[in-house]
């Protein structure tokens, strides 16, 4: 009798939570000014902050000269700006059209990872195929010379852009790039902080991981830790052009910040890390005075473990 009534409880609690999921229509990616929200359990509207859930019987006050960019569950973006008071029910309405493919995805990752620092990036298969490319077995020792560049990072292209800091002042660095197997493929002493090769001049193989690491000329010890990369294949290049057009016809001609943030965690999933810094960026430049962004652009720097230069 009283593991029935466990198991009744359970099936309780999976039957509400269930149908709370069902009734959150929007995540909250941003605001600027004096946006709240009241519930239909509420008496008051209170503020709404970034990654706040919006329910269907929920209520939205936008006061004049505010912003707020919300993305939907089906991953359709809407950004308002016209003081009011808003029917979540209705917007969700407005959102809603014909199925899409990739947006829903998208906005599920988005839902459960805005406003998280850890890690949205590897599936159980991505660390598969990273420990045998070797790179979590590799012992990388004290790191004391900061990297830019992700830890890792993937290409569409052969044109390879690799970025580390400066150290006191220090005039000449050494970059290795080695394979899995601690092969030296390019050792170059230079006075820049960044290195750019062709990935085919060096015949690189795609598909594969490359390790790199740099330390300073006059000081062996005083070195990065070691970062990896590869250069995608044609079917995975292609793969990720087709989804991207897929994309942006789900999109829409919708060019807003909300929109280039959906754009920047798709970069991001597939680990299209400096595609996805841009979008950030560019989301950022198109509504400057939402500091919200810019946190969201942070989170993302930590996850990645991608440093501004």
């Amino acid at each position: 009798m009283k593991k029935l009534l466990i198991i009744t409880q359970l099936l309780l609690f999976v039957f509400v939570f269930t149908s709370l999921s069902k009734d959150i229509k929007f995540c909250v990616l941003g605001k600027k000014g004096t946006v709240q929200v009241k519930t239909s359990s509420s008496k008051k509207y209170v503020d709404v902050k970034t990654g706040d859930k919006l329910s269907s019987t929920d209520n939205l006050l936008v006061e004049e000269g505010s912003y707020v960019g919300l993305v939907h569950n089906n991953g359709k973006t809407i950004e308002i700006v016209k003081p009011g008071n808003y029917k979540i029910s209705s917007l969700s309405s407005s959102s809603e059209g014909k199925k899409n493919s990739v947006l829903p995805k998208l906005a599920e990752m988005i839902f459960n990872n805005v406003n998280q620092k850890s890690t949205i990036l590897a599936d159980k298969s991505d660390k598969t195929q990273m420990k045998t490319g070797g790179y979590i077995e590799r012992g990388i020792g004290e790191v004391t010379l900061p990297i830019i560049s992700p830890s890792k990072n993937h290409y569409m292209t052969n044109n390879i852009k690799l970025c580390w800091n400066s150290y006191h002042g220090e005039g000449e660095f050494v970059f290795k790039l080695m394979n899995r197997i601690n092969k030296v493929l390019l050792n170059k002493t230079s006075t820049d902080t960044c290195i750019i090769f062709d990935a085919d001049a060096l015949k690189l193989e795609k598909g594969i991981y490359y390790f790199w690491s740099v330390n300073l000329a006059s000081d062996n010890d005083y070195k990065s830790q070691e970062a990896c990369f590869k250069v995608l294949t044609d079917g995975e290049v292609q793969s990720i052009k087709d989804t991207l057009k897929q994309l942006s016809s789900e999109l829409g001609n919708d060019n807003t910040a909300a929109s280039t943030i959906i754009y920047a965690f798709f970069y991001e999933k597939n680990n299209l890390f400096d595609d996805a810094a841009n979008a950030y960026q560019k989301a950022i430049k198109l509504e400057p005075d939402v500091y919200d962004y810019v946190v969201l652009y942070n989170d993302f720097l930590s996850r990645t473990k991608f440093a501004e230069k």
